[in-house]
């Protein structure tokens, strides 16, 4: 058991470290960028953003979550290929219509999101990007069900590195502003879409069934809904804020977002490297009982952890690193850190989901969380504004977890159980709860008081996370065998 966690959290590491370079290199150039654009061109490229951000799901057909049962159906090559060309088949025609509608009514589209006409080239432009980053969708999930994470990370940060020198030519030396933004994007689409291709007529050999594709999409259709359960999870209250509270109130919800959403570089680690992690044992679940349970308490011991220090550092690098305008952003940074924690945790629970192939109950799932958080984030955010928000957007994800392991546990005699270790993850709880609420209602404006704080949190978190472990599990962590009492 110890050798097949390991390997997942190597397999988790690399796919975080991956995310977190080319993370890096964005915050590198955008000193660059920000010198040659100016704020309402931003405004542009995040219309164009959200743009993008409606059409890649609703025109994916729900594919990459439809795909993955059918790939591990059989462990045999022709079954794998099967499923990644009809995959590939039905993206090329969707594809090819999201391009052909993006070319024929750019104005149209371009309204939907508050964009005047002489924006339209650009709306052709950036859907086009999109319809070849859906055309090798399924290339790229193979890639990652194979196991294959330093190959998947390391096409990705190629084609990301494309994407910025491209846009630094077109920007700084052609001076093109916002167009030159966009073709920079649509470069690194092109590269993505030769490279996985590349990679996947490599791998794989050409096959495409009907049956197959039959199946695939009655997988898919019913998950398309949930994108816009997803949407609202997210952003909707930004837009209650910004009615209740103003637009400076979006602003500084805005700033801590943004800080918050670093852990989304170690959850997304993790639940991509954990799909193909659990469908690999589809056909031995016997061994996943008490596997499964135990990489659940370390991810909930270890993520939960690294959430806690989101809420304890919040107030100094909050401080340190933004105008005394923005101060109050620190009580957002920890709440949507733990959002991404939840949605993890919900991503944990979809196991038997997947081996039963009733992905499409994710829809449903999803709805319940929405229908359960949104009337409470609105109340939340009338009566505590920012921290209302966060407070939703962080119950919202929860919901999603929560209600995914109520479907398990009324579907446990198909599904089977997992021995998960609930007496150690209720006294993480505890820990979780009563280190929120210290950090989240003690106000000091002195930066100093707020550092030692801070160092004091850390000490106290971490002795008492280590007390939850056992002798053997603590020499995981060098130097924590020290803090065991």
């Amino acid at each position: 058991m110890k050798q097949q966690i390991l390997n997942f959290g190597k397999e988790s590491l690399i796919y975080g470290l991956g995310s977190l370079i080319t993370r890096f290199i964005g915050l590198f150039t955008l000193p660059i960028f920000t010198a040659y654009l100016k704020p309402e061109e931003y405004g542009v490229l995040a219309m164009l953003a959200l743009l993008t951000m409606v059409a890649q799901p609703v025109f994916s057909l729900g594919l990459s979550a439809a795909m993955g049962p059918s790939y591990f159906e059989r462990d045999d090559p022709l079954n794998k290929s099967n499923a990644v060309w009809t995959a590939f088949a039905i993206n090329t025609v969707s594809a090819t219509v999201l391009v052909l509608i993006s070319w024929l009514f750019p104005v149209t589209l371009g309204q939907f999101v508050h964009l005047s006409a002489e924006h339209a080239p650009l709306v052709g432009l950036s859907l086009t990007g999109t319809g070849l980053c859906i055309l090798v969708t399924s290339f790229m999930q193979r890639v990652q069900f194979e196991k294959q994470a330093m190959l998947y990370v390391a096409a990705t940060f190629a084609t990301a590195l494309t994407a910025i020198l491209v846009s630094v030519i077109t920007v700084v030396y052609f001076e093109w502003g916002v167009k030159g933004m966009v073709i920079g994007q649509l470069a690194g689409n092109i590269a993505t879409a030769l490279v996985f291709l590349l990679i996947g007529i490599k791998g794989t050999k050409p096959s495409v069934s009907l049956v197959m594709a039959k199946e695939l999409l009655r997988q898919g259709l019913p998950l398309v809904p949930s994108f816009a359960f997803l949407f609202v999870l997210m952003h909707a209250n930004k837009f209650i804020l910004e009615q209740q509270a103003g637009l400076e109130a979006v602003g500084i919800y805005s700033i801590g977002f943004s800080f918050g959403m670093a852990m989304s570089v170690v959850t997304g680690g993790i639940t991509t490297a954990w799909f193909p992690f659990f469908m690999s044992y589809i056909e031995r679940q016997s061994e996943a009982r008490v596997l499964f349970g135990r990489i659940f308490t370390y991810y909930v011991f270890g993520v939960g952890s690294l959430t806690l220090f989101f809420f304890i550092v919040a107030r100094p690098a909050i401080m340190l690193l933004t105008d005394e305008a923005y101060h109050h952003a620190y009580i957002v940074v920890g709440l949507v850190a733990s959002a991404n924690y939840f949605s993890g945790m919900y991503s944990l629970f979809l196991t038997g989901v997947y081996y039963k192939k009733e992905i499409a109950i994710q829809s449903a799932i999803q709805g319940c969380a929405v229908l359960f958080s949104f009337p409470l984030t609105y109340f939340l955010i009338v009566y505590f504004g920012v921290l209302g928000a966060a407070v939703g957007l962080s119950l919202g994800h929860l919901f999603l977890a929560v209600f995914t392991h109520i479907w398990n546990l009324y579907r446990q005699k198909s599904y089977g159980l997992i021995d998960y270790e609930w007496k150690r993850i209720f006294l993480f709880t505890i820990i979780y709860l009563a280190t929120t609420v210290c950090f989240l209602t003690f106000e000091n404006k002195s930066l100093i008081v707020n550092l030692f704080l801070s160092c004091l949190g850390l000490v106290i978190v971490i002795i008492a996370v280590s007390q939850l472990l056992s002798r053997s599990e603590i020499t995981f962590v060098p130097g924590l065998r020290l803090l065991k009492f």
